[in-house]
């Protein structure tokens, strides 16, 4: 199918197609379009095939599919790290891309209309190793869970959870690990869209503060309680000094720093 469910000329990319289009079973519609999405982002973040494991290696030479892709991909799909089968894991020495890059992500499985939603967590999860400064992802999931963190991707060093902040914004609550750099936009502290043009503050260490890059001053509150006299206001161009409990009233939103 084409634009407005009119009939298309092309049916898609053998390897990326839904089983059952390459099979000619069905024509392409929105629920196989989710399924060749996830096929590419895997390529993306994974750097290899997910339906592409040690049953590749294994599948006699055949010129009609000389890649495999309808053996694999149309005939019999299983999923590399299928739970409940793992006749198709990926293979060290051949896979080690996706054997290397499958755990530093977070888990999570969303439909295409939450992938905004989702890298905007993603980038909010981002910390660098204080050993070697690679970057890793902070996965709440195994906080929630009372997990430790995977150790780092690059150096093998433990990890512990790192500075981060519970902010409310237009889209529900989000976690915002406060690495240096880190910024905070219009869809975290405000009644916005997803928009990255413009950052409304900005993590600085050394000590650990948050800059005010919005156009409106904030309040600040580091101390016990709940009396006025505890807040210090924090002026555009000013930064406020975070610890563990530090509220930052942003206007309409407000943050908690949790260490």
């Amino acid at each position: 199918m084409d634009v407005n469910l009119k009939p298309g000329t092309i049916k898609g990319t053998l390897g990326f197609m839904a089983p059952e289009v390459a099979r000619n079973e069905v024509a392409p519609n929105a629920s196989t379009d989710r399924f060749s999405l996830a096929i590419l982002l895997a390529h993306i973040f994974m750097i290899g095939h997910p339906l592409k494991g040690k049953r590749e290696s294994a599948l006699p030479c055949d010129p009609a599919d000389y890649d495999g892709s309808q053996r694999l991909c149309a005939e019999n799909p299983i999923f590399i790290f299928d739970p409940d089968d793992a006749s198709n894991r990926p293979v060290p020495g051949i896979h080690d891309a996706i054997l290397n890059y499958w755990p530093l992500y977070p888990e999570s499985r969303v439909m295409e209309n939450e992938w905004r939603k989702e890298m905007s967590v993603l980038r909010d999860s981002i910390f660098a190793c204080p050993k070697c400064d690679a970057e890793n992802f902070f996965d709440i999931e195994k906080v929630k869970r009372k997990l430790p963190l995977e150790a780092c991707w690059s150096c093998g060093h433990t990890l512990d959870y790192p500075p981060r902040m519970r902010v409310g914004g237009a889209h529900g609550i989000s976690l915002v690990v406060l690495s240096k750099g880190a910024q905070l936009y219009p869809h975290h502290v405000e009644a916005d869209v997803y928009s990255l043009s413009a950052s409304r503050a900005e993590v600085l260490t050394n000590p650990l503060r948050l800059k005010n890059l919005s156009h409106g001053p904030w309040l600040a509150k580091t101390g016990a309680g709940d009396v006025a006299d505890s807040m210090l206001e924090v002026a555009p161009g000013e930064s406020a000094t975070l610890a563990d409990g530090t509220r930052i009233y942003f206007g309409g939103t407000e943050g908690e720093v949790k260490f």
